[in-house]
């Protein structure tokens, strides 16, 4: 004992004043924190101040906490929802759920010091139409949806003592993972991560949830084959497979290691149970000075806390021998969406994620990007190919590729020099005359001037739609789909909102001033059946709302921004 008290003297690191150690410490991220935490007693009180544990918490959230209320101190709340603080903080996912998918949103609840999500929703309101006055024709359809959270039953909570659960896969049961648990003949204990949360969802009896961690496919592997959820239509840091003939329970599919875990992914399971029917998980909060489970002596270390089973709470009672009829197993494959790109920028100001109007389908959520040029990738081909090649430019490129303004100039050059260079006859040898030539010579310099000027124009004109945020590509992907175009697929596409998309401003009364482009709608019978894109056009209302006008169909449909900072509150 006199060694290591004179070895923690003589430690330059612990010499060093309080302020210093505190300030050094950090710098860390908080698994290191957590490492240091276990090294020695000082360094151990060192770890436990709020102020180091505050910031990681907060990172995670839209606002700051100012108390770690229910739990007694910010640290033990971080460890309480370690690592799961990556759903408040992407805050949007949806679901691969075929046809319709969800969109819900997570947020940190604390009044009760849980993380939860609940589906996002819409209502269409009151309905009327009216006849467009430039093409009587066609119908408007209004549309000014109410878009909330279905707050009545969460799709995702995790309680600071919810229950982790192993899968026992021999006799097809989920169990709790406790000490007792765990000194049963022919159990084998997967890894902490790879097991499953169980959620208290306030499901009907007999119904029950869980959460899974996921593991991200490699990039380097994945193609249009693979099945991967998001899609890769899609923006994302990270995917992974949604696809598992043992319903995801094997562990190539559950990460055993924290650098495993994909931040971007998520599982959710439901399945029903009619027999031996165990009581709901404990929605009280627990004690952080008492035991977490069983006999199981409080943990003395912040490092335990992090990356023992600790969460391995009993909320449930297996006795009886039930749980062994269980039916209906579903598993839904989360992801979410890098912020930028659903973020709204000066230049990039229709970025986001809207409701969209879809008649006897509903409101459905889709996300609109607007890719960097250098992001996008080739249409598809049922825009370039077959009817709507004219319109688009076919190829298989983009629209900028085509139907370049300046291919005329370059033309004109190219033939002056075939006349200096005497591969064109000199008009005397066509009979015409000095004078002639002077007169040539003059509308030919005026010809050239005129073209000048009109490239100017087309040019300025050209950089104040650039400045407006008119240029580029603007692509809608369906977060939520229906029978007939299912979630992940686009929804429409106009190649170009900048001066070779543009068809005209309008200045009826309903859309005055609003810039209509040339755009592709993503039409398909039931089922996903025979899909193509049909002409439609693009009204740029405002950065809030856009219609489309479906020129085959003869109406016109809105779309309206959705607000989802507004959905954070928790009131």
């Amino acid at each position: 004992m006199m060694v290591a008290a004179s070895e923690t003297a003589s430690s330059p690191l612990l010499a060093l004043p309080a302020e210093l150690i505190h300030h050094i410490l950090s710098f860390l991220p908080p698994t290191t924190l957590a490492s240091v935490s276990a090294t020695c007693r000082l360094l151990n009180k060192h770890t436990e101040s709020d102020h180091l544990w505050q910031p990681f918490v907060n990172a995670n959230l839209p606002k700051p906490l100012h108390s770690p209320a229910p739990a007694p101190t910010f640290r033990a709340l971080f460890a309480a929802h370690h690592p799961h603080w990556f759903l408040p903080r992407h805050k949007i996912w949806f679901s691969d759920t075929e046809p319709s998918g969800k969109v819900i949103i997570a947020r940190y609840d604390p009044r009760l010091g849980s993380i939860t999500a609940h589906a996002l929703a819409a209502e269409r309101g009151f309905h009327t139409f009216e006849l467009w006055a430039h093409d009587q024709d066609v119908i408007i359809h209004s549309f000014d949806p109410r878009v909330n959270l279905d707050l009545n039953q969460p799709v995702l909570k995790l309680d600071i003592n919810s229950s982790r659960i192993e899968v026992n896969r021999d006799h097809d049961e989920r169990i709790p993972t406790t000490s007792r648990v765990a000194t049963r003949p022919g159990i084998e204990l997967t890894p902490r991560l790879s097991r499953e949360i169980l959620m208290d969802c306030s499901a009907p009896p007999g119904i029950y949830d869980s959460f899974l961690l996921a593991r991200p496919h490699p990039a380097a592997i994945t193609s249009v084959q693979t099945s991967v959820w998001p899609p890769l239509i899609l923006p994302s840091v990270s995917r992974t497979r949604n696809a598992s003939v043992a319903s995801y329970a094997s562990i190539g599919h559950r990460p055993t290691r924290l650098h495993d875990v994909s931040t971007h992914n998520f599982r959710l399971r439901r399945w029903c149970e009619y027999t031996g029917r165990r009581s709901s998980p404990s929605t009280s909060i627990l004690s952080f000075n008492s035991a977490p489970f069983g006999n199981t002596p409080p943990r003395n270390t912040l490092a335990e806390s992090l990356f023992g089973n600790w969460m391995a709470h009993p909320g449930f009672s297996s006795s009886g021998g039930g749980m062994n009829v269980r039916i209906g197993d579903d598993v839904s494959t989360y992801a979410t969406l890098p912020q930028e790109a659903y973020t709204p920028t000066a230049n990039k100001p229709w970025r986001g994620i809207w409701c969209g109007d879809y008649s006897g389908h509903g409101c459905e959520f889709l996300v609109i990007l607007q890719p960097e040029k250098e992001e996008e990738g080739p249409l598809p081909r049922g825009i370039i190919d077959g009817r709507m090649a004219g319109l688009f430019g076919g190829g298989g490129g983009n629209a900028d590729d085509n139907n370049n303004s300046d291919s005329d100039s370059d033309e004109s050059f190219a033939s002056a020099q075939e006349v200096m260079s005497g591969s064109v006859p000199p008009l005397q040898a066509l009979g015409v005359t000095n004078g002639d030539l002077e007169t040539v010579s003059a509308l030919a310099a005026g010809a050239v001037a005129s073209g000048s000027s009109d490239r100017a124009t087309r040019a300025a004109g050209k950089q104040r739609a650039e400045d407006d945020g008119y240029s580029g590509r603007l692509e809608a992907i369906k977060l939520t789909g229906d029978p007939n175009i299912p979630r992940g697929e686009h929804t429409f596409i106009a190649p170009d909102i900048g001066p070779r998309g543009l068809i005209r401003t309008a200045t009826e009364e309903t859309f005055r001033g609003a810039r209509i482009v040339r755009s592709a709608g993503h039409i398909a019978a039931r089922g996903f059946r025979d899909d193509c894109y049909t002409p439609t056009q693009l009204i740029l209302i405002s950065h809030n709302r856009l219609a489309q006008y479906w020129e085959e169909y003869g109406h016109v449909s809105y779309y309206v921004r959705v607000d989802i900072d507004s959905l954070l509150e928790i009131s």
